[in-house]
């Protein structure tokens, strides 16, 4: 078995004592308030469902002087942060989990005293594409691949129901036989034009499907790019050489142009017969100013 850490958090933090009260070992309702908070990306929730956390903050309660003790606290959460980022992205809003099987185990903890705990192996499906967590081998972009099917490993106190960890179990992973996905679209407008950022996943070594290179197509308002281009010479749409930028000079909104209304863009790869992804991204109102500006 391979595993990956998933909360980096927990590595950092010392380990003091165990929490009194009983939870009965309900399990279920235990990943159900996880996935909650990390469904709504709930940092400071995901830190507090941590069985190391509260234990952490007593022994500064209990240690610092008082004129500190708000400051080591925040400071502990803001450590955390980096960790606490990675671990919610697997419960993503149409994803389904389930609680595979259980493991009683006992945890060396503080003064040698043994905490017991459980193994909780969740299985997780990605049903949707779209809304797929992606699995970024080496943190190398063109291995990156969305997840159909993964298998999480939470190490769950007995007593608080709170979590001390969790793993993922790479070897079960499956991946979306996908030729291409687009995500993370973003834009910047500047009065000198629009910037578009996104990701395409595939049609590289590493991943599934997909033949490079790719074409891209934006529309606004579902409208052909062109009608907001100026007619200058030098004026007009070019991509990066990473295949994963635009950059749309001399852009402006026609007079009359209503907000909010969307921009997408559509990326069709060279198989045959070709294969086209797309992402949209909503644009509030027409603002720019000279530097740059996201949503």
């Amino acid at each position: 078995m391979k595993k990956l850490l998933f909360a980096g958090v927990v590595a950092m933090m010392t380990v003091l004592a165990l929490p009194l009260a009983s939870f009965a070992a309900d399990f279920n309702a235990a990943i159900a308030r996880y996935a909650k908070a990390a469904q709504k990306k709930d940092l400071r929730e995901i830190y507090d469902l941590c069985a190391l956390t509260q234990l952490n903050e007593k022994e500064i309660r209990e240690s610092s002087p008082k004129f500190r003790v708000e400051k080591e606290i925040n400071q502990l959460f803001e450590q955390a942060k980096g960790g606490l980022e990675n671990t919610f992205s697997m419960f993503t809003p149409t994803s389904k989990w389930k609680i595979l099987e259980t493991k009683k185990i006992k945890l060396p903890l503080f003064k040698n005293k043994p905490a017991n705990a459980h193994v909780v192996y969740v299985g997780m499906k990605y049903p949707n594409i779209n809304d797929a967590p992606i699995y970024d081998e080496g943190a190398k972009m063109w291995l990156r691949r969305p997840m159909k099917r993964g298998v999480f490993i939470f190490t769950i106190d007995d007593s608080s129901g709170k979590y001390y960890k969790i793993d993922h179990y790479t070897e079960e992973d499956e991946f979306w036989a996908t030729p291409v996905r687009v995500s993370d679209l973003k834009y910047t407008c500047t009065y000198r034009g629009l910037s578009l950022e996104y990701t395409a996943d595939g049609g590289r070594k590493g991943t599934t499907g997909g033949t490079p290179p790719y074409r891209n197509k934006v529309l606004i308002a579902g409208k052909s790019v062109n009608e907001f281009i100026g007619t200058e010479d030098e004026l007009g749409m070019s991509e990066l050489s990473d295949g994963q930028s635009i950059e749309i000079r001399g852009f402006r909104w026609p007079e009359g142009t209503q907000f909010p209304l969307k921009i997408r863009v559509e990326v069709t790869d060279s198989s045959t017969p070709a294969k086209t992804a797309s992402a949209e991204v909503s644009v509030p109102n027409g603002k720019h100013v000279e530097g740059e500006w996201s949503p």
